[in-house]
């Protein structure tokens, strides 16, 4: 770990960048990799000032490479840890860069679980009330918002 005494080789303006380029995570999703050519894309401002060598960048891309899918709000919080761990990689000679993915890969699952319940909750509980609504048989009829009970009156086929 980087202590204070050591100078640090990225900037708040650095990882803002990442912050702001994280929001395209999900641009070029595809199959194979889902959101990694994102996650190169969020991290590439970082990894080209850590690894100005073209071999040692192309090893960091690479390496950011593959497989990855989580919830896209989320995925700032995994990119900054990713960051300070690049960052330990390219100043410390025995640092295994193989921990950097298993990091990676060991925050998809849980933060995907914690991050898809808020995002799909909203439409989840409108699709729950329409639902309800269709399938309504007559529990809620004196309701003056119940479907069941303004269809007969009316005739109307679909909820309005």
């Amino acid at each position: 770990m980087t202590s204070n005494n050591e100078k640090k080789l990225l900037t708040k303006s650095d990882i803002n960048r990442v912050f702001w380029r994280s929001f395209t995570v999900n641009a070029s999703f595809n199959y194979e990799r889902q959101m990694s050519q994102g996650a190169q894309y969020a991290l590439s401002p970082i990894l080209q000032k850590l690894y100005p060598d073209k071999k040692e960048l192309g090893e960091a891309l690479q390496r950011h490479a593959e497989f990855f899918n989580t919830t896209p709000m989320l995925c700032p919080f995994i990119f900054g840890i990713t960051a300070a761990m690049e960052e330990e990689n390219a100043t410390q000679e025995d640092f295994d860069p193989n921990t950097i993915n298993s990091v990676k890969a060991g925050l998809m699952g849980p933060l995907a679980g914690i991050g898809d319940s808020p995002a799909a909750s909203p439409a989840r509980w409108h699709l729950r009330a329409t639902c309800l609504r269709r399938s309504c048989s007559c529990c809620c009829s004196t309701s003056p918002t119940c479907w069941c009970a303004t269809s007969a009156a009316t005739g109307a086929t679909t909820p309005a």
